[in-house]
């Protein structure tokens, strides 16, 4: 199982589910900021994981096959409005290019894989 943006609220509750239940969970993420859940848990290196941006498509393509995951949680996006605001390229580009370059590396598997978004 695949979590991108596993860093984020949403990824680290939903990494500390799965791995509840005994699921094994691969994280790639940005690096997480020192206010952010996952950091206040000390969530470093409990799962394997990568830090690098989903707009890299080689990088994330690598990551993707050498994982081979069944299932994506797609987390990975630039989700504060006021952020947005002050930012929309790069919220636009992380958004839109990330999930694109997501979609396209997961082309490269040859066993289907579901995504959740």
């Amino acid at each position: 199982m695949l979590i991108t943006g596993h860093t984020g609220f949403k990824g680290t509750w939903l990494t500390l589910l799965l791995e509840s239940q005994g699921i094994e969970v691969v994280g790639i993420s940005l690096e997480p900021d020192q206010s952010s859940l996952y950091t206040k848990l000390n969530r470093r290196g409990k799962i394997f994981e990568k830090f690098f941006d989903i707009c890299d498509l080689e990088k994330l393509k690598t990551n993707i096959l050498q994982v081979n995951p069944g299932v994506v949680f797609h987390f990975a996006a630039q989700s504060l409005v006021l952020e947005s605001f002050r930012d929309p390229i790069t919220t636009f580009k992380t958004n839109i290019i990330g999930t694109a370059n997501l979609l396209e590396s997961i082309n490269y598997l040859s066993d289907k894989t579901t995504v959740v978004s």
